[in-house]
């Protein structure tokens, strides 16, 4: 009798397809401690420490401020990166990609 057997990547890939679509499907169509639906966008997520007024406005203010900082290192991050580019034109971007043998280990030499 013979027996048909799939490869041994082929088991390990449909389990890890399977186990991604059903934590996708978890995460975006439930909560984390039952099956009902997440809250849409807009509705109030409740707190899951009784903060006071003072509290909330000095944690909302700390949020607005670390968000606003982010942003900011984002863009100048960015700038800096179009500066090398067409400015300086010194190919920094072009040594940020990966080579053709970026697999093995050691130096990396720039294109």
């Amino acid at each position: 009798m013979c027996q048909v057997v799939p490869p041994p990547g082929l088991i390990a890939s449909r389990l890890k397809s399977q186990a991604s679509a059903t934590l996708a499907l978890k995460t975006t169509s439930s909560d984390t401690t039952s099956w009902r639906p997440c809250p849409r966008l807009g509705d109030r997520i409740p707190a899951a420490y009784p903060f006071s007024k003072n509290q909330e406005q000095m944690i909302g203010d700390l949020h607005y401020w670390v968000a606003t900082a982010i942003i900011i290192l984002a863009c100048g991050h960015g700038g800096a990166a179009l500066f090398h580019q067409y400015v300086l034109r010194d190919g920094l971007l072009r040594r940020m990609l990966p080579t053709r043998n970026s697999g093995k280990r050691g130096i990396v030499r720039a294109l």
